[in-house]
């Protein structure tokens, strides 16, 4: 298959396509440096049909930047956002159109997007209600029966790919000499964002060219992987006593 990933970033939701043999092509402004995309420039910016004609793509995936939906879901407890008139901060989904507007002009076979649990009354009067929730992420498709593809048992394990943030770390006070508990978050590689998004597109790998066989020779071993060492990292942490069970 021929892939375009929007808001590409690290590649984290593309590169199981291209490490199982598809075709990627990624486009992101690269703001911070880090990463290297096949069209480095603003999304507003680019014109896909001047580098490719319709239906050249089978697939288009949007990670569309989460910044305004999480803002707008954390506006009842951040203290400098309850602060702020809400409609300053209501999303005003300009990214998102933007993938619509590529989706149309390129006509794809198959779409996918992706974004946290406070874009969905947003995202859904675009695109209508998700397809799928897996872990603390919704996602929208022109597709059905993701979960009826895989069926119980393998969405466990691709669940296992979204660990929860179930511990809290302390830190030295170095003023007053004593430790304080500081937050929560992700365990172990989990907080690496290409760790985690890697196992789900690699299911949405799967269930768009329907290849159960592909998925099951790779997601236990991957997802388990995962799974070992979190375990690893949470031993680690509790002979430590970096963390609070």
């Amino acid at each position: 298959m021929r892939v375009l990933d929007l808001f590409s970033g690290r590649g984290g939701f593309s590169k199981p396509w291209s490490d199982n043999g598809h075709e990627v092509v990624t486009l992101d402004n690269d703001t911070d440096g880090t990463f290297s995309s096949t069209h480095m420039t603003s999304i507003s910016d680019f014109s896909p049909l001047d580098h490719y004609p319709v239906g050249h793509f089978d697939v288009i995936l949007a990670g569309v930047p989460c910044t305004e939906y999480a803002r707008w879901g954390m506006r009842g407890v951040n203290r400098t956002l309850r602060s702020m008139d809400p409609e300053t901060l209501r999303p005003k989904n300009e990214l998102l159109k933007e993938f619509i507007r590529i989706r149309d002009e390129l006509k794809p076979t198959y779409w996918v997007v992706e974004n946290v649990r406070s874009s969905i009354s947003f995202i859904s009067e675009h695109l209508g209600r998700p397809s799928v929730r897996i872990g603390m992420r919704w996602f929208w498709s022109n597709t059905t029966g993701f979960e009826t593809f895989f069926g119980p048992t393998e969405m466990k394990l691709i669940r296992l790919a979204y660990i929860p943030k179930t511990h809290r770390h302390r830190m030295l006070n170095k003023k007053t000499g004593k430790y304080t508990w500081v937050g929560r978050s992700r365990r172990g590689p989990a907080r690496k964002l290409s760790t985690i998004e890697y196992p789900i597109s690699e299911a949405w790998v799967c269930f768009l060219s329907k290849d159960m066989v592909s998925w099951r020779r790779r997601a236990s071993e991957r997802i388990l992987e995962i799974r070992h060492a979190r375990e690893e990292y949470n031993r680690k942490a509790k002979e430590s006593k970096l963390i609070l069970p």
